[in-house]
C-alpha cells in the first residue's frame, strides 16, 4: 500500500488509520527449561506406567525404545534405526550412525526412509556409546521377544508384526503413556534434554567434541519400578 501510494496509484494508504495491536503479533515465549524435561517425579510415574504396559502387552517393544531413550539420550530417529549388527557384544558398545528421516522420492514427495547418516549428516553424529548391564539386558529381552513373537524386518532391532518400528509409533506410545501416567505430555526430544540435564546436574565428566557431548564414564542403571 505504501508503494502504491508512492507511485500515485492510490490517493491514500487505508492502513494509515488502522491501529494494530503489536502485542498480538509477538511470538510466544519459549517454554521454561524445566517444562522441557521430565522431572524426577514425572519420570517415576511414567516408568511405573510403562512397566504396567509391559505387563499388559509383554510383546510390545515400543516401550523398550522409550527406556533406551532415557538411558542413552538417543534421538528417536536413531533409536528406531538401530540394527543388531550395530552392537559389539564383546566390547559392550553400540554404533550410532543412521536414522529414520523423511526424504523425497522420484516424484518429489516425502517418504519415510532409513538414512545412513545421523542428523544433518554431521560426522559428530557417528559415534560409539558404551553399554551397561541395563542396555545389554534390554537388548537381549527384545531379541527374545522378536524370536517368540516372530517379529522381523531385516537386521533391525525394534520391530512388531508389521515390521520395523517407526518414529510415529514410539512418539504415540510416549504421548499415550504420559497421559495415562497423569503427567504433562512431553516429546521424545524432551527425553534427550532430560538425559543431558541429569548428566550436567550430577557433574559427570564430559568432553566437548565436534559440538556434541561425549560421556567419559558409563551411565548408572535406571530404576525398574
Amino acid at each position: 500500500m505504501k508503494y502504491a501510494k508512492k507511485k500515485g496509484l492510490i490517493l491514500s494508504n487505508p492502513y494509515d488509520d488502522i491501529e494494530i495491536n503489536v502485542n498480538g503479533c509477538k511470538p510466544p515465549n519459549n517454554p521454561k527449561d524445566e517444562s522441557r524435561v521430565y522431572l524426577p517425579e514425572e519420570k517415576e510415574k511414567l516408568f511405573r506406567q510403562l512397566n504396567k504396559r509391559l505387563m499388559q502387552m509383554p510383546y510390545e517393544t515400543d516401550t523398550y525404545v522409550v527406556f533406551l531413550l532415557f538411558k542413552l539420550g538417543l534421538r528417536i530417529g536413531e533409536a528406531v534405526a538401530l540394527k543388531w549388527s550395530d552392537i559389539d557384544w564383546e566390547a559392550r558398545e553400540i554404533h550410532i550412525h543412521r536414522m529414520e528421516s523423511r526424504v523425497e522420492d522420484e516424484n518429489g514427495k516425502l517418504k519415510v526412509a532409513i538414512c545412513e547418516y545421523t542428523k544433518k549428516k554431521s560426522p559428530a553424529g557417528d559415534r560409539y556409546l558404551p553399554l551397561s548391564d541395563y542396555e545389554i539386558n534390554l537388548f537381549q529381552t527384545v531379541k527374545s521377544i522378536n524370536e517368540e513373537a516372530g517379529y522381523s524386518d531385516g537386521d533391525f532391532i525394534f520391530c512388531d508384526k508389521e515390521g520395523r518400528t517407526k518414529i510415529r509409533e514410539v512418539d504415540n506410545c510416549i504421548r499415550a503413556q504420559c497421559t495415562r501416567a497423569g503427567i504433562e505430555v512431553k516429546s521424545a526430544h524432551d527425553i534427550r534434554r532430560t538425559v543431558a540435564s541429569e548428566m550436567q546436574e550430577k557433574k559427570w565428566q564430559l568432553k566437548t567434541f565436534n559440538g556434541i557431548l561425549v560421556t567419559m564414564m558409563k551411565l548408572p542403571l535406571l530404576p525398574t519400578y
